[in-house]
């Protein structure tokens, strides 16, 4: 029993390892897909080709009629708006910007997450990670920092990405009680939001559709599609049915460095001493902010057990 138990925690580190080598490439490659056609087009089309794989699933296992019962398409759809305004955000931004800005920018969501459950959920926010998101925050402006005169409307756009994606995310905690499974989540973001983005892309701009005529464009959205949205999901979630989300979320700041390192192998990019100094900054407040979280968790899960073993004593 112990060895399987072992075995299940191995496959998934492994899993989310893998998982961080694709989110960390993520922004590479969608900052690299985004001048080659129009990014909003290129945006919704893939992430209708990553939906693919769970709303088949969902439809396989005859749930897929909850996706617009209405106890539950308000919600969805709420999910699906804001990751469409995250989305056309972020592929809006990363074609502003350079592909290491796009990586490092895009990492400052848990300082989102610490300020949205202090204003929502009221909860109380501790002086270690307060200093870790105010470094994060420092490291993110660090980063998208060139002077008063050149500020990089791309960056900006880039600063909102995470905003809209965990607002989505105390969305998804309240639904996620009465619906158990994340598929219905996922299909929400990747299906139709990957049609708000698709639509909007088209309203804006509809001679766009011929770009759908090149063989190079269809092939790089199914890929991009099927790895980075549909593979990224999957990795992502069958890791954390293996881990405790503190394990899953200590390997997290490897993403940074793949992003960074991405960057500069792929896309060519030279660093630049801001970005040098973001990193470090941002990697740093990630590492700190994940080690808390890390040590609560840890911390509960031996007050439980204590408890228990005294509850059995008596």
């Amino acid at each position: 029993m112990k060895n399987k138990f072992s075995k299940s925690v191995n496959l998934g580190y492994f899993l989310v390892v893998a998982d961080m080598f694709i989110y960390g490439l993520f922004p590479v490659f969608a900052h690299k897909f985004s001048y080659t056609m129009n990014p909003l087009l290129f945006a919704g089309l893939a992430m209708l080709v990553g939906s693919l794989p769970f709303t088949v699933l969902l439809a396989k296992q005859k749930k897929f009629n909850t996706m617009y019962s209405a106890l539950y398409l308000k919600p969805l759809l709420m999910i699906a708006l804001l990751t469409a305004l995250g989305s056309m955000a972020f592929f809006s931004g990363t074609r502003l910007s350079s592909g290491i800005n796009t990586g490092l920018i895009i990492q400052i969501e848990p300082v989102y997450s610490v300020i949205l459950s202090a204003i929502l959920l009221h909860e109380v926010i501790k002086k270690d990670q307060l200093f870790s998101t105010i470094i994060m925050v420092f490291g993110a402006m660090v980063v998208a920092y060139k002077g008063l005169s050149a500020v990089n409307i791309g960056d900006l756009f880039l600063v909102t990405v995470p905003l809209f994606f965990q607002l989505s995310h105390v969305i998804m905690k309240k639904i996620l009680v009465r619906l158990k499974d994340p598929n219905f989540i996922i299909v929400s973001r990747l299906l139709y939001g990957g049609l708000i983005v698709t639509i909007v892309a088209l309203i804006s701009n509809p001679a766009d559709i011929t770009q759908l005529s090149s063989f190079n464009n269809l092939f790089n959205i199914v890929i991009f599609g099927l790895i980075f949205r549909a593979f990224d999901f999957f990795l992502w979630h069958q890791g954390l049915a293996r881990l405790p989300l503190s394990k899953a979320s200590a390997i997290l700041p490897l993403s940074v460095a793949i992003s960074f390192l991405g960057s500069i192998l792929i896309l060519k990019e030279v660093p630049t001493l801001n970005q040098y100094l973001g990193l470090m900054l941002i990697g740093g407040g990630m590492f700190w902010l994940t080690l808390q979280h890390f040590r609560i968790t840890n911390v509960g899960l031996v007050g439980n057990f204590r408890k228990l073993k005294n509850e059995n004593k008596n």
